[in-house]
């Protein structure tokens, strides 16, 4: 039988193994590319408004159509050609322009998101106050005795011990468990007050006034509430944020992936809702963050939570 030679790849091989990197293309030859992509850019956006200009008395879109088979949209203004023309040729540059009439759809369904949002007429979305929790450990005790100090809490009252020897006794006591009404805390300068038990204080803005209360947990660990109760026209931002119609618009953003081009987030009045809603808590929320760590800072303004406590609203309808 005849034995079949295989070829001998040997040389091929070594051949494309021996085969030099190709060199560098020098920095004139991407500026001759990028002045090509630019002069075809620019030849194009000229062949677009040449053909897409429209002239008095011409036939309408169906006649046309009818007539040469072809059909030419109808004429968009001249800033919208220009920005659709160089979102085609540089799309990670340049945005999708959105047309009028793009906009208008997206908003034929505005007026029936705002009123199914929107609280009945006989309701009423009241934010009364906001509760706000700290914690001291042994290492923060020290600076929650100097901010009472720095605020006065360390006196005591005619028919009650202060803050200050409360905690002491007992961080003494092998039981060390037990609470201690704060009262009411008025703003710096009020000489009438409702009760005994009360103290002043530098409030944050558009607080009326606040109520605490302080809790020993054990021996090592002491937690303070305070409640901070809004003034009345402050307390109607829910209320009005829920009531205010909206409408939809569109916002450019970057992708991710660089070959993706741009886009947009499209922001709907529920969504809009949404996000001033919580753009409102996290604002009152930093009130009282701000106001624990001005006065008697612990363990979250440290910076545990990113400088951010534990909170809670009470709302009422």
């Amino acid at each position: 039988m005849n034995e079949q030679q295989t070829p001998d790849t040997s040389n091929t091989q070594s051949s494309k193994i021996d085969v030099e990197a190709p060199a560098k293309r020098p920095f004139f030859h991407h500026i001759r590319r990028v002045s090509r992509r630019l002069s075809r850019f620019f030849h194009s956006l000229t062949i677009y408004l040449k053909h897409d200009s429209a002239k008095n008395g011409e036939a309408s879109p169906p006649d046309q159509e009818a007539a040469t088979g072809k059909w030419r949209p109808v004429k968009e203004p001249f800033i919208y050609r220009l920005k659709y023309a160089a979102h085609e040729r540089f799309p990670r540059f340049f945005n999708y322009p959105v047309r009028h009439e793009e906009q208008a759809i997206s908003r034929i369904f505005d007026p029936k998101e705002n009123a199914e949002t929107c609280p009945p007429d006989d309701e009423f979305i009241d934010l009364c106050c906001m509760w706000a929790v700290e914690f001291y450990t042994p290492a923060h005790i020290d600076t929650l005795l100097a901010g009472f100090r720095k605020l006065g809490w360390d006196k005591n009252h005619s028919n009650s011990r202060s803050p200050t020897s409360w905690i002491q006794k007992l961080r003494q006591s092998p039981r060390g468990s037990g609470w201690l009404n704060l009262g009411v805390i008025y703003p710096q300068g009020t000489d009438n007050f409702l009760s005994s038990r009360s103290f002043t204080a530098p409030l944050p803005p558009h607080v009326q006034y606040a109520t605490g209360g302080l809790f020993s947990l054990t021996s090592s660990l002491t937690c303070i509430v305070i409640g901070f109760v809004f003034e009345e026209d402050f307390s109607t931002q829910f209320d009005e944020a829920l009531r205010k119609n909206r409408q939809t618009y569109r916002k450019p953003i970057k992708l991710y992936r660089k070959s993706s081009g741009r886009g947009y987030k499209i922001y709907s009045p529920e969504t809009q809702k949404t996000e001033h809603i919580y753009q409102i808590r996290v604002d009152i929320a930093e009130l009282a963050a701000r106001w624990f760590r001005e006065n008697i800072p612990g363990l979250f303004s440290s910076g545990i939570l990113e400088g951010n406590l534990p909170t809670c609203e009470f709302v009422t309808l």
